[in-house]
């Protein structure tokens, strides 16, 4: 993923999909496989398994390769950090709201939930990000 830009991250998936294959990537890494990843599979698993309605769950991406945690009505709340922007075109899911790129999005979301527990407020409060 080293440097590569979005444009050539996107020429070379309909090279590989021209082969039969899936790529995507995230923020660090590329990704090469037979089937298209599906993260917000997994976290409806791992929810189900732990008695967790995915209604109550926040997901947060910030790559392609996050696109299943962002799928319409999976889960109660969709955020990616503001690094989707340059591939927004490109997704078949988006999140339903952003925060700040890279990490920082990741710590904005945060002080959100953490804000929003310390005072008692609903999902419905969270969901005001910005």
């Amino acid at each position: 993923r080293d440097g590569r830009s979005d444009a050539e991250l996107a020429t070379a998936r309909d090279r590989a999909a021209g082969l039969g294959l899936c790529l995507t990537w995230s923020s660090v890494h590329i990704h090469l496989t037979r089937q298209p990843p599906d993260k917000g599979a997994g976290a409806l698993q791992a929810l189900a398994a732990d008695g967790v309605d995915p209604q109550t769950a926040l997901t947060i991406g910030d790559a392609p390769n996050d696109e299943g945690l962002w799928q319409a009505g999976r889960f109660g709340l969709t955020v990616g950090t503001a690094d989707v922007a340059s591939c927004w075109s490109r997704l078949r899911h988006h999140p339903a709201y952003t925060v700040a790129a890279a990490a920082n999005g990741w710590c904005e979301m945060a002080a959100l939930l953490l804000a929003a527990r310390d005072n008692g407020q609903a999902k419905s409060d969270v969901a005001r990000l910005g």
